[in-house]
């Protein structure tokens, strides 16, 4: 039997969650930032770098939104558990390993 929350137990944890992705939101601009520069220095021109939209999605529903062919990166951010999933364009990470466009 699954018990159901208080309407003000419900209201509650909804606006939580959507503090939460607030902050996850700022967080996610902040880093595009760092990464625009990071990028535009690397590969020597101008990059833009933009949060395209944050939301709670599953792992499986974040992976079936992924073009194929994709290029994503898996990393860790110590102490912090658990993992990032950071997706590229095609066509930005082929400029970033020197090659024109995807493919053989």
């Amino acid at each position: 039997m699954v018990k159901k929350l208080p309407q003000e137990d419900e209201s509650e944890l909804a606006s939580h969650v959507q503090d939460m992705l607030r902050a996850l939101e700022k967080l996610h601009q902040e880093f595009s930032s760092s990464l625009q520069g990071v990028l535009s220095e690397s590969l020597a021109c101008d990059v833009q770098v933009r949060v395209n939209k944050v939301e709670q999605t599953t792992f499986v529903g974040f992976i079936e939104l992924l073009p194929n062919p994709s290029c994503t990166y898996h990393y860790r951010m110590s102490p912090l558990q658990g993992r990032v999933i950071m997706h590229l364009q095609t066509e930005l990470a082929c400029a970033m390993a020197g090659h024109d466009s995807p493919g053989p």
